[in-house]
């Protein structure tokens, strides 16, 4: 019995034709002559990976585009300038603190580079989710466990009312709706009072 490569017209002696069997198939291979990216759904699905501030996540794409415009062959030796990241939506102010989130949660790993010069060179990354030439991925994400980014302090509610000067809840405030109807609001709930 011959053996048949699954999705691909076969001609009468078992032999694959490298056409496709269904047209629907076609759409479904990686787009011709593009680059593309692979993210395993369980970093998607991950709280690490749904947890992260928008900068912090546009901080990760450019990474990621960087590893590809290097083959996937130079994880671990990545580098990326201020500037890079400032063109890619990264503002100046947040990436100190986008890459500190990334390496909390354990999705990337920063070394300062070498100093040959007067100008700070740029840091180099090594994505966790990918392998590296020496070694695979480690995925140290999966053993992050923390809060949401950002996180409400403990013991803090958001929902509270807020308070008077003189400590007591202030009262209600009626607004009209729309259709002429008066709604009596709670300051800071939103829920409406009957």
């Amino acid at each position: 019995m011959v053996a048949r490569m699954a999705g691909f017209r076969h001609d009468a002696t078992g032999r694959s034709t490298r056409r496709l069997a269904d047209r629907r198939q076609a759409a479904r291979l990686n787009p011709p002559k593009e680059p593309w990216v692979f993210i395993p759904f369980s970093l998607m699905e991950s709280l690490a990976f749904r947890s992260l501030s928008i900068n912090a996540r546009r901080a990760l794409d450019r990474l990621i585009v960087e590893n590809g415009r290097h083959n996937r062959l130079e994880n671990g030796e990545l580098r990326v300038s201020a500037r890079q990241f400032h063109e890619w939506g990264v503002t100046k102010d947040c990436l100190t603190p986008d890459t500190r989130e990334l390496e909390e949660k354990e999705l990337l790993v920063t070394t300062p580079g070498e100093v040959t010069g007067a100008l700070r060179p740029p840091n180099i990354f090594r994505l966790n989710f990918f392998g590296t030439l020496e070694k695979p991925a480690t995925n140290e994400w999966r053993k992050w466990t923390g809060q949401q980014w950002p996180s409400t302090p403990p013991g803090q509610n958001i929902i509270d009312v807020p308070k008077t000067r003189d400590g007591n809840t202030p009262p209600s405030r009626t607004r009209t709706s729309r259709k002429g109807r008066a709604l009596s609001l709670k300051l800071g709930m939103g829920n409406a009072e009957k």
